[in-house]
């Protein structure tokens, strides 16, 4: 009857390791932190509209996300951050520190950018959409 006992109690514990699933550790948990978000628009006669949104990753870097994105075409955008206080014109991204994320994925439609830690550091709140070949402000957004 003790062989029995055992035998049932070493089985129960085999099947209840697979069944149970583990509890996320707090880290897993704190993976994302959403810090900012921001909306579009355009710049002179560009058209600009959407909602853009930051989160922190754990590992250090971030993703800025577009949704319902829609921004004038044109050649060669690009994705900016800047730290202007006020963005208008082209001059006002021009006279500021900016880095460049990437190239525009789409005019339109909902798109996501990994932003290195290195350009966090820089205190950049301005996310600018920018005509690289004629270096023209077609959008900007800022993050708050």
């Amino acid at each position: 009857m003790t062989k029995i006992f055992i035998s049932f109690a070493l089985l129960a514990g085999i099947i209840g390791t697979g069944v149970t699933p583990a509890m996320p550790t707090s880290a897993a948990m704190a993976q994302t932190t959403l810090n900012t978000s921001g909306q579009f628009s355009g710049a002179g006669r560009k058209t600009g509209d959407g909602s853009v949104t930051l989160v922190r990753n754990a590992d250090g870097s971030a993703t800025l996300t577009f949704q319902d994105f829609k921004v004038s075409r044109g050649p060669d955008l690009r994705v900016w951050l800047s730290d202007a206080d006020t963005i208008i014109k082209s001059r006002d991204v021009k006279q500021s520190q900016y880095v460049e994320i990437g190239k525009l994925k789409s005019s339109k439609g909902d798109q996501s950018y990994v932003i290195p830690a290195s350009a966090l550091a820089q205190g950049l709140d301005q996310v600018v959409i920018w005509c690289k070949p004629f270096g023209v402000l077609f959008a900007s957004a800022k993050l708050n």
